[in-house]
């Protein structure tokens, strides 16, 4: 069922200086993703140092879609202005440990439509959850759907399989799910996915990795999705190197066009290093992304 929000939280503190980013964008819009590695637990300093990092990455994209964040609002006091977010609205998990997805953005190009929708909870360890946002474009408002994912890990690749494959079918249930009073364009929306999914969307070969058949775009052409990074290595090992291709965010092509390459951060081995020790054990991704 769609639901309704009345707001979002606004997180008003002194802007960082520090970004990651030197060139200037010209993209319509800029997605990341970032599994924060239980954002919100620990000691004071290491949520300092997490969300330092994620203001840091706001100063490259315009919506950034976290994972692992331990409560029901972003726990970070030093974002900066001009930002908003929205978190999902239980914590989720079918054990005793859960987690909620959130999401931070900034309010100069995008605004919370006030609907959400959650993924069927009998599919997922822990559903995905997407929010409709107004994205400024211009003097215009194009929609996005923007959903966030981490699958299960689990002992067995299998699981995770079948969350992606699932995924896949709220990804595209997801073009249609109305929002009143704004109107269903007539590709659909346009829908993005982002998160970590224990899995590579493709094999080292190009092929498309089993659970991920809808994110083939030759075979799929009312989305003709597009993946990025597709398979490339974005968690660490406790050393600091990168591991397994893990993370990955996936449009709808038939309405939006991704860059030919996304970004992993951090670029240096010395900075992975201490990201490993002070931040996660998951690099950020981030995609440019234009309205077709």
């Amino acid at each position: 069922m769609i639901m309704l929000r009345k707001y979002s939280v606004v997180i008003a503190t002194f802007l960082l200086a520090m970004t990651i980013s030197a060139s200037v964008r010209s993209a319509d819009f800029v997605v990341g993703s970032l599994n924060t590695l239980h954002l919100g637990w620990g000691s004071a300093t290491n949520t300092t140092n997490k969300c330092t990092e994620i203001a840091n990455l706001m100063g490259s994209v315009d919506i950034l879609l976290l994972q692992e964040v331990m409560q029901l609002a972003v726990p970070c006091t030093n974002l900066g202005t001009g930002l908003g977010t929205d978190c999902s609205l239980t914590m989720l998990g079918k054990t005793s440990y859960k987690e909620a997805y959130c999401f931070v953005y900034k309010k100069s190009k995008m605004t919370f439509a006030n609907c959400y929708y959650n993924a069927p909870t009998a599919s997922f360890s822990r559903p995905p959850y997407a929010i409709l946002m107004a994205v400024k474009v211009g003097t215009t408002n194009k929609y996005v759907w923007f959903a966030n994912i981490h699958s299960i890990f689990g002992k067995t690749v299998g699981p995770r399989q079948a969350e992606a494959s699932a995924a896949g079918i709220f990804f595209q249930t997801l073009q249609n799910i109305t929002c009143s009073p704004i109107a269903i364009p007539t590709n659909g929306f346009p829908v993005i996915i982002g998160g970590d999914w224990n899995l590579s969307v493709t094999s080292s070969n190009g092929s498309y990795t089993t659970g991920f058949s809808w994110a083939d775009p030759t075979g799929n052409p009312a989305t003709v999705p597009a993946a990025c990074p597709a398979n490339a290595a974005t968690s660490l090992t406790p050393a600091g190197a990168p591991s397994s291709p893990y993370d990955h965010i996936i449009i709808t092509g038939i309405s939006l066009t991704g860059a030919n390459t996304c970004s992993i951060y951090p670029t240096t081995s010395a900075a992975r290093t201490t990201w490993r020790k002070t931040v996660s054990d998951h690099m950020a991704v981030y995609w440019e992304v234009d309205f077709k």
